[in-house]
């Protein structure tokens, strides 16, 4: 009978372990998810200024709980052409840091922007879990998922490093 409460005991142990996991995983995933959508949505803002749909330039207002595709040089609220994208409950926006305020204007032709800066996309019971969307003066938009560290090196989760397996310092021919 103790043999059988242990094991019982270990597995109820090992079953609350992939539940707390898994919950940190689903949370990555909405947030990537959330992070991606706002691209989209700034990405449709950049094609259809660019495409001059109706001869008129469009933007995206982003705000703390949700962000709107707006039609238009400015934000205005109420405007019946804005669609907005509430974010899920468990994520907020913050830090904005966008010149010239919360919106980011495309400008005809080349898709560009005077509304350069980043944002931060993050969980609100885990601040720490955070993509930062960055707006490039050329429109280019992306995430930083944020610096990492393993055994005192920082790392950028952008790039990947390889070991060669062998120097090129003292040699005297390369190929």
């Amino acid at each position: 009978m103790i043999e059988i409460l242990t094991v019982v005991g270990i597995i109820a142990l090992m079953g609350a372990a992939i539940t707390v996991n898994v919950g940190s995983f689903s949370q990555g995933v909405n947030l990537d998810q959330a992070s991606e959508s706002i691209i989209a949505v700034l990405r449709t803002a950049q094609g259809n200024t660019t495409g001059s749909k109706d001869q008129n330039r469009y933007g995206v207002r982003i705000e703390s709980a949700r962000y709107v595709l707006f039609k238009g040089s400015s934000y205005v609220e109420g405007d019946p052409n804005n669609v907005a994208y509430d974010l899920p409950s468990t994520l907020e926006i913050s830090s904005i840091n966008l010149v010239g305020g919360n919106s980011v204007v495309f400008n005809r032709i080349d898709g560009s922007t005077a509304n350069s800066g980043n944002f931060t996309l993050r969980l609100k019971s885990d601040t720490s879990l955070t993509r930062v969307i960055i707006m490039e003066p050329s429109g280019t938009v992306s995430i930083d998922k944020g610096l990492t560290t393993s055994n005192t090196r920082v790392t950028d989760s952008r790039h990947l490093h390889f070991d060669l397996g062998w120097s090129i310092q003292n040699s005297a021919n390369l190929t």
